[in-house]
Parts: C-alpha cells; sequence; structure tokens
C-alpha cells in the first residue's frame, strides 16, 4: 500500500495498493493496473513525498483483495466517492486489513501503518527508494517483471 503526500496538482494526495504478484493497483491517474510497483513510487516520488506500507498477507487473502480489485477495471473512472482512497481501502478490507473506511488518502495510509506485522517506508520528494524496499517490492511484481 502506498500513500503519497498532497501536493499542488491534488491537494488530497494519493494512494494505491499492491498485492503480491500481481504489481500495484493506482486508481486516477494513468499508472496502468497491475504495474511494476518500483516503477510507479519512484516515478510518484517525483512530485511527493511517500510512504509504503508492506503488510504481510495470506495467499487467500491476496486473492481476495485481487476478487475486490477486478471489479474495479477502469483506472481513471474515479469520482469524489469513488476515488484512490475508496479502491484501495476496499481492497485492504476484502483482503482481510481491518480499516475505518477513509474517503481520503491520508485516513487509509494510517490505517495500514496500524495493521498487525506492517512494515513502513518513507521516501521523501525526489529521492531513491531504500534497498530494503527496493527488495521488498521484488514480490508484488506482476509476472512479466522479473
Amino acid at each position: 500500500m502506498t500513500g503519497g503526500s498532497k501536493e499542488r496538482a491534488n491537494p488530497f494526495g494519493h494512494t494505491a495498493i499492491g498485492v503480491t504478484g500481481s504489481g500495484i493497483f493506482s486508481y486516477g491517474n494513468d499508472t496502468p493496473l497491475g504495474s511494476a510497483p518500483s516503477t510507479y513510487i519512484t516515478d510518484q516520488a517525483l512530485h511527493r513525498d511517500q510512504t509504503v506500507t508492506i503488510i504481510p498477507r495470506t495467499p487467500e487473502q491476496d486473492q481476495a483483495a485481487l476478487l475486490n480489485l477486478a471489479g474495479n477495471s477502469c483506472r481513471n473512472c474515479v469520482g469524489p466517492f469513488d476515488n484512490c482512497a475508496v479502491r484501495t481501502d476496499t481492497a485492504l478490507r476484502a483482503g482481510g486489513v481491518s480499516t475505518g473506511m477513509w474517503p481520503l488518502p491520508g485516513g487509509v495510509a494510517r490505517d495500514a501503518m496500524q495493521a498487525p506485522g506492517a512494515t513502513t517506508y518513507y521516501i521523501p520528494k525526489g529521492t531513491s527508494l531504500p534497498a530494503a524496499l527496493v527488495e521488498a517490492l521484488r514480490n508484488f511484481n506482476p509476472p512479466n517483471v522479473p
């Protein structure tokens, strides 16, 4: 799960979700669903501070999150009540992560950080991803990305 701080073009920030072996799902921007997470996060860090939280999940929980995400195949078909935060939050809940059902990115990111076993990384705007995060993100790459 990623949370991006607010910036000039988006005063509310942004959030997205990655699923083990399936890539990242970022709604409301032009990121292809199922993209390589490290590429996405590196690109986002050019524009804003990022927090990335890795939450351990079972294969069954990952599958439940993916099933939820499959119902949202249009990456840019979002609005005020169906946005990046709502879609990320519902996928987290489908995958067994308890959340407060936040409609804004900051609340979703805070809930993710409090999940049992979660590890959070902070990436300041304009910096590189920490080596430990790059390694952890490999587990989230889709099959077409090494």
